[in-house]
Formats: C-alpha cells, structure tokens, sequence
C-alpha cells in the first residue's frame, strides 16, 4: 500500500473514530443527566414521604397527649402545638376541631365567647368572603388553632361546610383513620388549590368520633425543596381520583428530553412527582461536534506523521523484551511456588511434631508427599526452562527419589522403565504427580508386611498416541478394608482426570494397576 493511501485511510478511520466517539460521550452524558435526576427524584420522593409521616406522626401524637381529656383548653393545646410545629417545616397550622350537633350550636357558641373572650361564631365561607354559617344538623368547627396570628380567620370556620371536606370527614368516621383531603383553597387565602387537611378523628371510650386534630398544609411547603434548586423542573399532581395539579414549573413538554416520574400514597390518596430533564440546545450540540472533530483530527493526523516511520521497530522491540520478561516471570513463579509448597511442608513437619495422634501423623505425612510431588514438579520446570510441557522419565524419576526419601524406605526397592521420550502438559503432569504418591504411599503402607524383598516398579510407554502407564508391587496386594478407603477413591478419581481407559487391574496377588491416557 502507497503512503498516500496509508494516509487517506487513517484520515478516515480518525473520522470515523471520532464521531464515534462524540456520539458515546453525548449519549453517556445523557445517560449520566437521567441517571442524576433519577438520583435526584428518588432523594426528593425519600425526603418528601419522611416529612409526610413525621406530620402524620405528629397528629398521632397530639391525639395520644389528649386521650383522656373530656375537654380540650386552648393554653393546654396551644402549648403543645407550638412546640410541635416549630420542629416541623411542612405543617402550616394544627387545629382542633370538635364535632358540633345542631342543637347544641347556640350554646357551643356561647361557651367560646365567655371562655375566649371575644365574639365567637360557627362561619362559612361563600365567593371568598366569611358569613355566618346556615343552621345544619352538624358542624365541625375550629375552635383553637395555631399559629394563631397567620391562621385567626380560620377560627369558628366549619370544615363541614365545603363538600371537598366534607367528604374526607365522612370518610375517616368511617375509617377511623387519618385521611387528607383532596388540594384545597385553604380559609386563610383565596389562592385556588393552594394548601391540603389531614384530619385524625378522636375517639371516645365508645368508639365514637367527638371531633378531629386537623393538620393544615401549604402547598408551597410541599415543593420547597424543589423550589429552592432553581435546576429541578418538578411538578406534583394528586392523580387520586381527576387528576388535580399542585404545583408545576413546567413550560411545555416539547422542551425536555426525559421525564422520571414517582408515585407517593398520601394517607390514601395517590400524588404523582414529575421530574424533567431540559434537552441540550442544538447550537451546543453542534459546537461539541465540531470542537471534537477538529481535536480528533488533528490529533490522529500528529500521531500518524511522528509513529508511521519507527512503528516496526519499535513494535519488534517491544515484543522481544515482552517475551523476555513473560520468560524470566513464569521462572520466577515457578520458582517461588516451589519455594512456597516448600514452605507448606516444613509448616506441616513442624505440626506432626507436636502431635501424638498415629491417625493425624498419618494424615499430615500423606498431605506432605502430595505437596512435596507438586513441589518437585515446579522444581524441574525452573530447572528446564520448558514451560509448556515436562519430560516424564526425568519427572517420576525425581519424584521416585523424592518418596523413598521422604518415606525412609531405602531397603525398598523402586524402578522407572520409559521406553522412549515422553512429554506431558504441566497441568496433567501435577495429576499424574499426585497419582505416583498416592500409589506409592498405599504400597508403603499396606503391601509390604511380612515380605522379603520388597518392590516397586512402574513403566511408561508411548502406543499410537497414547501413553501406557503400569503401576507394580510384588505386596500381598489390597485388603477387604482397603479397596473402598479414601486412597482408592482418590486413586480411581485422579485416573478419570487424565481421561484414562483402564486396561487392567490386579488386587490380589500384589498390586498392579494399568491404564492409558491421550497424549
């Protein structure tokens, strides 16, 4: 390929780069925006729900403090109640609110106006302007609430006059629960939809409904919080029953890019928190790109004019010193795994002397000729380079001598028969390794009581492929106790892992054992 058209198709793959990825960075900034308002909103909707039920928290205690009081007085509630909503950022008033039978009206009335001290009447409120309330066969009146001097108008209202309340209050005498009232124009401002009640019925010994602790809320306490991020385009709907909206800075919907949206379940009634994302404009959409491209090909450009002439090189370089160290790695592995079995072994050799037990010596000196068979196998790799597979005759050899040295059986006699070369892959020679001890450790334990001579002998041969692997002792071969133990099962266990057919086996007169694995 010609240099120009090196160039030309690196200009390319540079521009085609960098679109890519302008186009990953914007979309993972968009997924970055969604991931923080989904963020945001869940923290709102947390925060929101817990200063809900630390209102409604606060109603239940109001009815708790009162319950054995037949009658309420205002510098008892009055006390109490301030304390309350001092502590308390979304509660804008608390009221107290008896249930008032026709008949008793006149002199509900009248009761208020000696003890209270000024003119005191059951109101309603009609086009915005408060009159006296129309006879009826029940009121539920505020008799004390406070803040006083933000809530004065509200006193002698009847909630029960506005069908909006009137249905809440019918539905918590049914429920005997807390229940809030759909958005409301609150007595004490003629903005529409502006505030909410949440009424808590008080309950005689009868279980009768006397009269209510009413919790007033504003809806600008509601949303201060999203009020005050100036960032967050936020609105609150109460989707109970027609959907009513409680606040909203929205603009239009065809400006934003995303919305998350969040249901809250409000004593009842369902409200719905709309979060909104505002889209990128396009003028800094378009800036971005080209700024981008522009850096990316620029960049591209440099790197191609200062590398194209040493890239071989240097690649070639970089490559012989990386199989240099990979080398000089796996030696140092190789060596500090040996180093480290080492280590395991001298640790188990100083627990079997400190123990008494035979079953535990016996246990601990078979775990440290397993050990010591992986270690001699990690030490013949460090000493020939060979990374990739191991000369089987050198291997057992070794491990032989290993064994009879480590077991103190000299007067044993012990043969390796390999009729030619034979490599083995590291992986399967450890399993190999482990098969030897296992074999060679039963021998030394079991086969030769009351014998002579005794021997060992075990032989490797390479047929089409395969290698033919005899294990031999001339022992008075497996007991009854023996053929099902923990080394037999380990022994059938370790010859399924090298894949191994096996071709005979002989448990009586001695002990032998033949099979062949792929090599």
């Amino acid at each position: 390929m010609k240099p120009i058209q090196v160039y030309i198709l690196s200009f390319l793959l540079t521009l085609c780069l960098a679109i890519i990825t302008i186009y990953i960075v914007e979309r993972n900034e968009a997924k970055l925006e969604y991931a923080n308002l989904e963020l945001l909103s869940d923290e709102y909707v947390f925060d929101f729900k817990r200063d809900i039920d630390k209102s409604f928290s606060v109603l239940e205690g109001l009815k708790f403090h009162f319950k054995d009081d037949s009658i309420i007085y205002k510098e008892q509630f009055s006390k109490i109640t301030k304390t309350l909503l001092h502590t308390n950022r979304f509660l804008k008033g608390l009221s107290y609110n008896p249930i008032v039978d026709g008949v008793s009206r006149n002199e509900f009335e009248l009761w208020n106006k000696q003890y209270n001290k000024f003119d005191f009447e059951i109101t309603e409120k009609e086009n915005g302007v408060f009159k006296k309330r129309a006879l009826d066969s029940k009121y539920v009146v505020v008799q004390y609430i406070e803040p006083m001097s933000s809530n004065s108008k509200a006193v002698g209202f009847d909630i029960n006059s506005s069908p909006t309340r009137r249905n809440t209050i019918d539905r918590a005498i049914r429920t005997r629960n807390i229940n809030v009232t759909e958005p409301i124009t609150l007595v004490q401002s003629n903005k529409k939809n502006n505030g909410l009640l949440a009424l808590n019925p008080i309950l005689l010994e009868d279980s009768v409904v006397s009269g209510f602790f009413v919790g007033v809320f504003a809806v600008d306490a509601l949303v201060q919080k999203a009020l005050d991020n100036q960032d967050i385009i936020f609105e609150l709907n109460d989707i109970t029953e027609t959907p009513i909206s409680l606040y909203s800075n929205l603009k239009e919907i065809g400006d934003y890019e995303f919305e998350i949206s969040r249901q809250i379940d409000v004593m009842g009634r369902l409200w719905e928190c709309s979060f909104y994302y505002k889209e990128t404009p396009f003028d800094l959409h378009a800036q971005r790109w080209l700024i981008g491209l522009i850096f990316f090909l620029v960049c591209g450009f440099l790197f191609l004019m200062i590398n194209f002439t040493h890239r071989l090189k240097i690649s070639n370089e970089n490559l012989e010193e990386a199989n240099s160290q990979v080398q000089m790695l796996l030696k140092e592995v190789h060596h500090r795994v040996k180093n480290n079995l080492q280590i395991v072994n001298s640790f188990i050799g100083l627990e079997k002397n400190r123990t008494k037990d035979e079953v535990t010596l016996s246990i601990l000196s078979k775990t440290q000729t397993r050990i010591g068979s992986m270690s001699s196998l990690h030490e013949l790799i460090y000493e020939d380079n060979d990374f990739e597979s191991v000369d089987l005759q050198h291997y057992v050899g070794k491990l032989f001598s290993f064994l009879r040295k480590s077991m103190a059986s000299s007067d044993i006699g012990s043969e390796v028969l390999c009729n030619n070369k034979i490599e083995l892959d590291l992986t399967r020679a450890v399993t190999l390794g482990l098969l030897i001890n296992e074999l060679f450790t039963n021998s030394l334990k079991y086969a030769f009581t009351n014998i002579d001579d005794p021997q060992i002998k075990l032989e490797l041969s390479e047929e089409n492929g395969y290698c033919v692997f005899l294990y031999s002792d001339n022992g008075i071969g497996v007991q009854e106790g023996v053929k099902s133990g923990l080394g037999s099962k380990l022994i059938k266990r370790l010859v399924q892992q090298l894949k191994g057919d096996t071709l005979e086996s002989d448990l009586n007169v001695g002990f032998s054992l033949k099979f062949k694995f792929k090599l």
